[in-house]
């Protein structure tokens, strides 16, 4: 697999953040985690879609990107939609704009890919990598202070 592949296959992981775990909580609070959960499994799913095949080339790399970065960004859509519990509402944007930042990093890398420079592609990977890897702990801390409110 090459370096922009492994990069993006990545970029997916940070979709695979851990679950909010649904527990005795009121029907609110238990329709929220349902409504998380979907918005994480879809970006997932999308996600996957995107890279079924390794990309070739950097054109090839930066759709995948493309299509990650829309994955991501529209996980933070609809995250922005929900109508969270009042003792998660600040997490619930916290987590709409961690998401949101790692589409505009995944499209920043799309672009240095789409330049067709080496030496620049190369640095967007490697800056995407560590972005990811940040993310999907920042995404991970969120969902386990969600998880505490919710007292799982």
């Amino acid at each position: 697999m090459s370096r922009r592949g492994r990069v993006l296959a990545v970029a997916i992981s940070v979709g695979a953040a851990a679950a909010i775990a649904a527990g005795c909580g009121n029907g609110a609070q238990n329709d929220y985690v349902d409504q998380v959960n979907n918005i994480q499994q879809q970006i997932v799913d999308e996600a996957t879609s995107a890279t079924a095949s390794t990309p070739s080339n950097p054109q090839e790399a930066a759709d995948a990107g493309r299509q990650i970065a829309d994955a991501f960004q529209n996980g933070a859509d609809d995250l922005a939609a929900l109508d969270p519990p009042s003792e998660v509402a600040d997490l619930n944007d916290q987590l709409q704009q961690e998401l949101s930042s790692v589409a505009d990093q995944i499209n920043h890398a799309a672009d240095s890919f789409e330049s067709g420079n080496a030496q620049q592609a190369a640095q967007a990977a490697v800056e995407l990598q560590s972005s990811v890897t940040e993310a999907q702990s920042q995404l991970n801390s969120l969902i386990d202070q969600i998880n505490a409110q919710f007292g799982n």
